[in-house]
């Protein structure tokens, strides 16, 4: 089973024959789990400065922002895919659950591992 939805990468890469194309749109899809961690913590009932302390750990966390420096690899969308997940199930919205989840398995074959 391949990746399916690292394929929406590529052909955006294909798109724009430059080199550093795939590493940029790396560093953005990484950057845009900001938008539902810092919901997710907002949600939670953390103040603005809290949930905006917890996203700038995460962009400057070693683990995830240095995945951007040497390789494009698929698990770039688990991130924002996950915590868009968390973010549905604490709102128990079950149409954003079954989403999210589908796009989780879309991921790698051992993704849905991480919906247990």
């Amino acid at each position: 089973m391949c990746a399916y939805i690292t394929n929406v990468l590529y052909d955006t890469a294909i798109l724009y024959a430059c080199i550093i194309t795939g590493e940029v749109m790396q560093a953005v899809v990484i950057a845009i789990a900001v938008i539902p961690l810092c919901r997710l913590a907002e949600y939670k009932g953390m103040s603005r400065r809290a949930a905006l302390i917890i996203c700038i750990i995460y962009c400057f966390y070693p683990v995830i922002s240095g995945g951007c420096f040497y390789d494009i690899h698929e698990n770039m969308f688990l991130p924002v895919l996950i915590f868009t997940f968390l973010l549905y199930m604490e709102k128990d919205n079950m149409t954003g659950i079954l989403i999210s989840a589908i796009l989780i398995c879309l991921v790698k074959e051992d993704a849905p591992v991480f919906l247990m």
